[in-house]
């Protein structure tokens, strides 16, 4: 239930996000770009980081990984995740998207650290929820 916790959180905080930094210009502009956003992150959230998460928690449980080894373990697995999640998919889908035809750096390196830092916000919500609220039954383990 903390992971969904953590999820909303984080999809809230990106929407607010969203409209004060990329909100186009005129009128309903930016409940299209909010409705695009949400139909890509949403899914990538509920789908991918909720079990990168769970899992990266289930490996610092069994293996009795404890204090700031386990913080950095959890950290590291959820960047990770997030950057090899756009890498792969966007070699699936268009690979064009990371080299440009002059063989430069292009826009898809961008969703790929925009990606991890998105996974890192949700790690570290997910923290502090297990930090600050660890008795709270809609947010226990």
């Amino acid at each position: 239930m903390r992971k969904f916790c953590s999820a909303s959180i984080l999809f809230v905080l990106l929407s607010i996000a969203l409209f004060f930094f990329f909100t186009p210009r005129g009128g309903m502009g930016y409940y299209a770009v909010l409705f695009t956003f949400s139909l890509s992150t949403i899914p990538a959230i509920l789908f991918y980081g909720l079990p990168v998460s769970a899992f990266s928690e289930w490996v610092s449980k069994k293996y009795a990984i404890s204090g700031i080894l386990r913080y950095l373990l959890s950290g590291f697995v959820h960047i990770f995740a997030g950057g090899l999640f756009v890498l792969v998919f966007g070699i699936i889908s268009y690979p064009g998207i990371f080299l440009n035809m002059d063989g430069m750096w292009d826009v898809g390196f961008t969703f790929v650290y925009l990606e991890m830092v998105i996974f890192f916000l949700f790690w570290l919500i997910d923290e502090l929820l297990r930090i600050k609220l660890p008795n709270k039954t809609w947010c226990r383990n």
